[in-house]
């Protein structure tokens, strides 16, 4: 039986700072840029009731720190703004724009009633768009919040992300996430542990070698 295109779908931000203002970065643009490739593919399965786009993404705290961006320069919002412009309808576009990191954007999305886990199942799963390796560690990280595999359509960009960076991230992740469940855990070990094993570990290769995504 052919798979079930997916009309709820989360995608995850990237934005790099350019004259001092966040914008887009070039993952940012090739993650939504899948997202316009699978709405405009399946624009019947979007007039469904019940369809959402959620755009979720803050700042990166592992390379900017604590310092938040203006809420209209915050990753979702920009993603949100970008798809808006190239045809999607505002009414199927939300925004999660306090996450700043793979693990808060996932449990951000469950606390504002995205990602419950009773409303996927394989005949009406989520979407869950990145790079084909970060998308990996998504899926990985999305069952300690209750989605499991066969609840998730993977939807992968064309563009390739570093398979090395996310061996070591994943690595990480994989560890540091053991035995935890829920939103709540998942933000708490992803402050506690995750991002201070990954802000040392960026500090001892350089920061040519950054953590965070980069053109």
């Amino acid at each position: 039986m052919p798979e079930v295109a997916a009309n709820k779908i989360i995608t995850f931000g990237g934005s790099r700072i350019v004259d001092g203002v966040p914008r887009l970065d070039a993952w940012g643009v090739q993650r939504a840029n899948r997202v316009l490739e699978h709405y405009y593919a399946n624009t019947d399965r979007f007039k469904a009731a019940g369809a959402w786009i959620l755009c979720s993404g803050g700042w990166p705290k592992l390379g900017r720190g604590t310092e938040k961006s203006a809420e209209e320069f915050r990753e979702g919002r920009l993603a949100a703004r970008y798809l808006h412009a190239r045809g999607i309808p505002a009414s199927l576009i939300k925004d999660e724009i306090e996450s700043y990191s793979t693990a808060t954007n996932l449990a951000n999305a469950q606390r504002a009633g995205f990602l419950v886990a009773n409303i996927f199942t394989p005949d009406d799963p989520l979407g869950m768009v990145s790079h084909p390796n970060h998308l990996k560690r998504c899926v990985r990280t999305a069952r300690r919040i209750g989605l499991e595999g066969d609840m998730v359509q993977q939807l992968p960009t064309a563009e390739s992300d570093s398979r090395l960076r996310e061996m070591l991230i994943g690595g990480i992740y994989s560890v540091a996430l053991l035995g935890v469940n829920g939103a709540e855990g998942l933000e708490r070990r992803e402050e506690q542990v995750i991002l201070p094993v990954l802000g040392a570990i960026q500090k001892c290769i350089g920061a040519g070698v950054a953590l965070t995504p980069k053109e």
